[in-house]
């Protein structure tokens, strides 16, 4: 939707620019305009890119989801190697941050390569298909304020920012519930939160193991690599506890042996 990437680019706009004026330079009226003028040009620049991928397949099986995964890591490192050498004005780290980046890019052009080569294999579970429409509703709702909760850790109001986080992902799994879960009968809804509590123990252990054996220049660099861990570890438990519930409810029932 149109209104969303406008409503974006403001939203980031602004939070940049308050950062850019709390912690001012000689350069920070500078900086401004350059970010005034880049929130009018790249609204315009996503939606003609939006225009040529109208046949974009729909993100639902473990191995599409395991790439996104993969995409979504890899890109976040790029990012924070841009934000470390050039945003923040320290192209000494570039030697060092270099040869990662480009192994890293590698990863990021193979992952999207195969993704585009990969079918959908058949319907997805349920626990699996719930855990896509949540993260497709998590997206969507977070697209607009994502900065200004990013920021408003280290600039405004850790609490609120903290807050407004939650209430975005309890958002995305209320519709995710509701569009998941839709149809299914009591015995299946027990069966999925089951699986649930397991997949977010074994995604959540993961993602804390990627934070603690590790330590970053940057928190969000431990951050990306949990979330990428844990939400890979999710989608595994949820997809191979749906292939066994799927195998185990489809079986036709046993009969007795008649009696002799």
């Amino acid at each position: 939707m149109s209104w969303m990437v406008w409503a974006a680019s403001l939203s980031y706009t602004f939070s940049f620019c308050v950062v850019e004026w709390v912690l001012h330079t000689p350069y920070t009226v500078d900086d401004i305009v350059i970010r005034a003028c880049t929130g009018l040009v790249t609204p315009l620049l996503i939606q003609w890119l939006a225009r040529q991928d109208t046949d974009a397949p729909t993100i639902s099986s473990l191995p599409q989801m395991l790439l996104f995964a993969i995409s979504v890591w890899a890109l976040g490192q790029l990012v924070l190697t841009v934000y470390d050498t050039a945003l923040l004005y320290n192209l000494g780290h570039l030697a060092g941050r270099l040869p990662g980046a480009l192994v890293t890019a590698v990863i990021l052009v193979a992952a999207r390569w195969w993704a585009a080569r990969t079918p959908q294999h058949g319907e997805p579970g349920l626990a699996l298909t719930s855990i896509g429409t949540g993260l497709r509703w998590a997206l969507a709702l977070f697209f607009i304020p994502a900065l200004a909760v990013r920021y408003g850790v280290n600039f405004g109001t850790p609490l609120i920012a903290g807050i407004a986080g939650l209430l975005i992902c309890a958002a995305g799994a209320v519709h995710a519930l509701r569009e998941g879960l839709a149809g299914a009968g009591p015995r299946r809804t027990m069966l999925w939160t089951a699986q649930i509590a397991a997949a977010l123990l074994a995604g959540g252990a993961a993602g804390a193991a990627a934070v603690l054996l590790v330590t970053d220049t940057y928190y969000e660099a431990g951050v990306l690599r949990a979330a990428a861990l844990c939400f890979a570890v999710a989608i595994a438990v949820c997809a191979l506890t749906d292939r066994w519930i799927d195998r185990r409810l489809a079986a036709p029932p046993k009969t007795a042996a008649p009696e002799v």
